[in-house]
C-alpha cells in the first residue's frame, strides 16, 4: 500500500511533533495507523472460505468502510479494527491517536480528555490499555542486572505511606521491592507479600547476574546474600545513622567510582542505596493517581518501560517510534489476559 507523502516524511525525521501533525484529521489518522502497523493495510480473507474479501463503504462504519465476502452463501463481514488496539475503543481512531500521543509525553489524564475532547473515563480507559502494553514489553524485553563490574543497589518499600510512622495512617499494606544497576541506570521493581528471605532471594536470582556487588540497608533479610546467591560482594548502611556508609574498594567500571591508583583494577565506591531511594519517590509520585491493586502491576510496569527501555534511546521520535512499534506487538485490547504461546508469538523480535 503506498502512503502519502507527509507520512512517509516522518519515517526520517527526528521531530516528535511531525507525527502530531500528521493526525490533524480522521482520514490522515486512518492512514497513519495503517502506517503504523496498527490497522491492517491490506485486503482481509474470509475467515470461512478464505477468499479475498471486498471493500464495502458505508458512513456508519467506524472507518468508513468494512470488508465483505460476495461468495455466495457465506456474505461474511469483518471490521478492520476487529481484533486491532482500536477493537473496543469507543471513540474516533483520530482521538485514539491523539490520546496515545498524550500518554506518550506523561500527560496528566484530565489534560489528555481537555486537548482531545473526550469524557475523562474514556481517556482513563484508554491509558489503562497503554500501561498493559507496556508492562507486556517491558516483561518480555527485560534484561538482568548487574556483573562483574558492577553494583546493584537493593531495597524494599512500603506505597502509599510515610516512612517512620509520620504522615497519614497506612491506608493499604503495599510493599515494592527494587534493585537498580549503578552502571547502566536499568531498574526492577515489583510488588511483594512480605519482606522474608524467602520471597526477596529468588527475585535478586532472576533479576541480578552472579558475581554482582551488593549494596543495601541493614534489614536481616540481605545478610549472606553475596554467600547464598554467589555475588561479588554485600556492603550495607545503617540508615539509623547515615546515608553513606563510607567507601570500599572494588573491581568495578572506573564511572562509579575514584581510582584507588593509576592502572590499579579497583575503584573507590560510596557505599549507599540513594539511587534505589530516589526512584522510590518517583515510582510514587507516578503510582500516585492509581486507585486499583489489580492495575498497580500496570503503573510499575509503565515505569519500568519508561527507564529502561525508552530512556535508552537518542531522539523523542526514536522512541516514539518503539512505542508504536511496541503496540503493535502487543494488543491488551485484543487479549486482556495473553497466554504464554500467544506472548511468544506476537512479540517477535523485529
Amino acid at each position: 500500500m503506498k502512503f502519502s507523502p507527509h507520512l512517509r516524511r516522518t519515517r526520517t525525521s527526528n521531530n516528535i511533533w511531525n507525527y502530531a501533525a500528521v493526525i490533524s484529521n480522521e482520514e490522515r489518522a486512518v492512514e497513519a495507523a495503517r502506517s503504523w502497523l496498527l490497522l491492517p493495510n491490506r485486503v482481509a480473507r474470509c475467515p470461512n472460505c478464505r477468499q479475498m474479501m471486498n471493500v464495502e463503504q458505508r458512513s456508519d462504519y467506524k472507518i468508513n468502510f468494512r470488508w465483505r465476502c460476495r461468495r455466495q452463501g457465506c456474505n461474511k463481514t469483518v471490521s478492520p479494527t476487529s481484533n486491532t488496539f482500536f477493537d473496543k475503543s469507543k471513540v474516533s481512531v483520530l482521538s485514539t491517536l491523539r490520546l496515545i500521543l498524550h500518554f506518550f509525553r506523561n500527560d496528566k489524564v484530565s489534560q489528555a480528555a481537555r486537548d482531545v475532547g473526550v469524557s475523562r473515563k474514556t481517556a482513563v480507559q484508554v491509558y489503562h490499555y497503554l500501561r498493559e502494553v507496556c508492562e507486556v514489553a517491558e516483561a518480555h524485553d527485560r534484561q538482568m542486572l548487574g556483573g562483574s563490574n558492577d553494583v546493584v543497589e537493593v531495597d524494599e518499600t512500603h506505597l502509599y505511606s510515610n516512612k517512620y510512622h509520620r504522615g497519614r495512617l497506612l491506608q493499604r499494606q503495599t510493599w515494592a521491592f527494587g534493585c537498580i544497576s549503578r552502571l547502566t541506570k536499568k531498574i526492577h521493581v515489583e510488588l511483594i507479600p512480605d519482606k522474608t528471605r524467602q520471597t526477596l532471594d529468588p527475585i535478586v536470582v532472576a533479576n541480578v547476574r552472579p558475581g554482582t556487588f551488593i549494596m543495601s540497608d541493614m534489614h536481616r533479610a540481605y545478610r549472606g546474600i553475596d554467600l547464598r546467591l554467589n555475588m561479588g560482594g554485600h556492603y550495607v548502611v545503617n540508615h539509623s545513622t547515615n546515608f553513606v556508609a563510607g567507601t570500599v574498594d572494588i573491581p568495578v567500571h572506573p564511572s562509579l567510582g575514584e581510582p584507588v591508583a593509576t592502572g590499579a583494577p579497583n575503584v573507590n565506591v560510596k557505599i549507599h542505596t540513594n539511587t534505589i531511594e530516589r526512584q522510590w519517590l518517583e515510582l510514587k509520585r507516578h503510582c500516585r493517581t492509581c486507585r486499583s491493586q489489580r492495575r498497580l502491576k500496570w503503573y510499575m510496569g509503565e515505569f519500568m518501560y519508561r527507564k529502561n527501555i525508552l530512556r535508552n534511546l537518542n531522539s523523542d521520535a526514536a522512541r516514539f517510534r518503539r512505542f508504536i512499534r511496541d503496540i503493535h506487538r502487543v494488543d491488551p485490547v485484543a487479549s486482556k489476559s495473553p497466554s504464554p504461546e500467544l506472548l511468544r508469538s506476537l512479540l517477535q523480535s523485529p
